[in-house]
């Protein structure tokens, strides 16, 4: 049990056998701040709350947080779990400190209004007001509520812009292979980048027209399952990363991970910002510093230009959820689906693609020929007004 001189914040980092004595219970996850973080089920509310933590007691002790943050030598990744670490620290001793709760909460949403987007401070709020609760620290409801008020709307701050077919195309074309074969897929579909990264092998269909992919309602963001569908040009772009996907895995020792794309969340903000700054369209927002054209506008893309039934489109980009779920006839789905795959098409059809229509149209060609020949020897011997009429419908038919 800790004494009553290592509550100071300064001195539970500083003393040696307090700061051992908190490393313990941090390392076996059954401090404050792990157990309120092991309250949810989902890995990214977790991964979100604890951003939200970390920033709060970072904040709040940044006098003392700051120089030892300067002082630490490491990757960026080693950087964040040391910061973690750090909040662990203070979120350990926070409750026993005497500290004044509604001063820091009103000081710490003061510097967040303005900053970021109503409802991603909404979120900072409704987060904090839960940790609090959980720890028996109920502040008065009047506080909270005063504090949500701060940041009033729901609209966001940064300004993002919608791709056309022309930039993506060159966006596209600086990507590695299994870049090339996510960002279509996410861009002829219309899923979320962790959607698209929940696929596994099994889940996907490429022998179907057009290929279909099956979402479980386990990884869907609003909890309910749905088929979505990708372009042919997606599918060419999936079968030639599936030829060097196992190559990929082995490599990086993991052959038992049967993700179609095996990788996390980082590599693909990798991807696509180098992609984006090779074509100098690396354009941020002046307010927000984000980039006019992150990942999720190539869920807009789909949203702006993918043609058909509004409500079918709806119902692909999984705005629905459990409780206003419409009921659609997969094949009235399919059907409005390839009406708009033209246009999140993004590259020319595949010289395979060619080749086909082009012997469709030969095969059309001859087919005319021959029905003309029929017909210029049945003339003759049948000069009817009946067989006229079907000669003229038929070179109607085929002009």
């Amino acid at each position: 049990m800790l004494n009553e001189h290592y509550y100071n914040l300064s001195n539970v980092i500083n003393t040696i056998e307090a700061y051992s004595i908190l490393m313990g219970i941090i390392v076996s996850g059954t401090g404050v701040f792990d157990k309120f973080i092991k309250l949810h089920n989902k890995r990214n509310t977790r991964k979100h709350y604890t951003r939200i933590l970390k920033q709060f007691f970072i904040a709040i002790n940044i006098r003392d947080f700051a120089p030892k943050i300067e002082a630490f030598e490491g990757s960026t990744y080693e950087r964040y779990a040391y910061e973690i670490n750090l909040a662990k620290l203070y979120a350990e001793v926070y409750f026993k400190d005497g500290r004044d709760y509604e001063t820091d909460v009103l000081e710490y949403c003061r510097t967040k209004v303005g900053k970021i987007a109503p409802k991603s401070y909404k979120a900072i709020v409704a987060v904090l007001k839960k940790f609090f609760l959980y720890n028996e620290v109920p502040l008065s409801e009047v506080v909270w509520q005063s504090v949500r008020n701060w940041n009033r709307g729901s609209h966001p701050i940064s300004r993002d812009k919608v791709p056309t077919p022309e930039i993506l195309a060159k966006v596209i074309k600086h990507l590695p292979l299994r870049g090339r074969a996510l960002f279509l897929t996410l861009i002829s579909s219309g899923m979320r980048i962790g959607e698209a990264l929940s696929i596994k092998l099994e889940d996907i269909y490429l022998d179907e027209d057009p290929p279909r992919i099956e979402l479980y309602n386990t990884k869907t963001r609003t909890g309910f399952g749905r088929d979505v569908y990708i372009s042919n040009e997606a599918r060419e772009a999936i079968e030639d990363w599936l030829l060097s996907r196992d190559r990929y895995v082995t490599h990086r020792r993991m052959s038992m991970d049967r993700r179609l794309f095996p990788f996390t969340r980082s590599i693909c903000y990798t991807m696509w910002n180098g992609a984006l700054r090779k074509t100098g369209y690396n354009e941020r927002c002046r307010r927000t510093k984000r980039r006019v054209y992150h990942i999720h506008t190539t869920r807009k893309f789909f949203a702006t230009f993918h043609r058909g039934d509004p409500e079918v489109k709806e119902y692909l980009l999984g705005h629905y959820d459990i409780y206003n779920r419409p009921e659609f006839d997969s094949e009235y789905v399919v059907e409005q689906y390839k009406l708009g795959e033209e246009n999140v098409t993004i590259f020319e059809p595949s010289s395979d693609i060619l080749k086909e229509l082009e012997l469709q149209r030969k095969q059309i060609a001859q087919m005319k020929m021959y029905m003309d020949r029929i017909v210029k020897e049945l003339l003759p011997m049948l000069e009817t007004e009946d067989v006229k009429e079907l000669s003229k419908s038929y070179k109607e038919l085929f002009e």
